[in-house]
């Protein structure tokens, strides 16, 4: 269901690079986000008498600005109700994240136009803190290379195992591109998957499924879920956003 105008998410995008702002536009409108760009920091002053659910500050352009501009920020408005994202220069120093965590900066990622996690990645920190009503409803990550997510089952009609890269996964279901094509053999959509094993990262899960797409990558439906394996998908997606904020505070600091 298309989000209504009224419905849309108020969003600031501070940055002076162009073409930054027509990739998060290209690919935030039509999750509801409505984009409002300043190239300017001063200009955008303007924003702190409006109510902007989102504001994504390009501190690797504005430097200086951005701390001051998130203090003001924060005098009137809380983390739940203005979600402030930093894009993070390549030399991003432990104090400016230390900074950026005492101001409450929500979240801090890099910006890469080829790089699609960075986008799912902000989208992850706001439906944190903020609700989105896309056509999914419910948080999708996209693993990155640091993460441990692994999917494992049983192929019925062949009696082999079944293993594969998740390429994204939610409290719903996940996408996978399996080890070899041959080990679906057989398997057809709608077929009932029971007892699969899913390592999510140190957390390792037993839950039932049901192939929702089939191709080079494969759709799996979550339709049951062993103990409390529910809960922990739950959790560790919904920590997710706060866990990356910490190792980008580390890497800085490893400098």
């Amino acid at each position: 269901m298309p989000t209504q105008e009224n419905e849309r998410v108020k969003t600031a995008i501070i940055s002076a690079d162009e073409e930054m702002f027509n990739h998060l536009d290209f690919h935030l409108s039509p999750l509801g986000f409505q984009i409002v760009h300043y190239n300017d920091p001063v200009q955008a002053m303007e924003i702190l008498s409006a109510e902007y659910a989102l504001v994504i500050l390009d501190a690797s352009h504005f430097p200086r600005h951005w701390k001051p501009f998130v203090k003001l920020i924060r005098e009137t408005r809380n983390k739940e109700q203005t979600v402030i994202i930093l894009i993070k220069s390549s030399d991003f120093a432990f104090e400016e994240a230390a900074k950026a965590i005492f101001l409450n900066v929500n979240g801090i990622i890099d910006y890469d136009p080829k790089d699609k996690q960075e986008v799912f990645r902000l989208t992850e920190i706001f439906k944190r803190y903020r609700s989105l009503q896309d056509s999914r409803r419910f948080l999708r990550v996209i693993p990155d290379k640091n993460e441990e997510f692994a999917i494992i089952f049983t192929n019925h009609r062949k009696h082999t195992i079944v293993t594969g890269i998740i390429r994204d996964i939610s409290i719903q279901g996940m996408m996978f591109r399996p080890l070899l094509g041959e080990m679906m053999q057989g398997l057809q959509k709608g077929d009932l998957l029971r007892r699969c094993s899913l390592q999510i990262g140190t957390n390792l899960i037993s839950l039932d499924c049901r192939i929702s797409r089939l191709g080079r990558e494969v759709g799996l439906e979550f339709t049951y879920f062993n103990d409390d394996a529910h809960h922990r998908l739950f959790t560790y997606l919904m920590e997710r956003p706060d866990r990356k904020l910490h190792q980008e505070i580390t890497r800085a600091d490893s400098r």
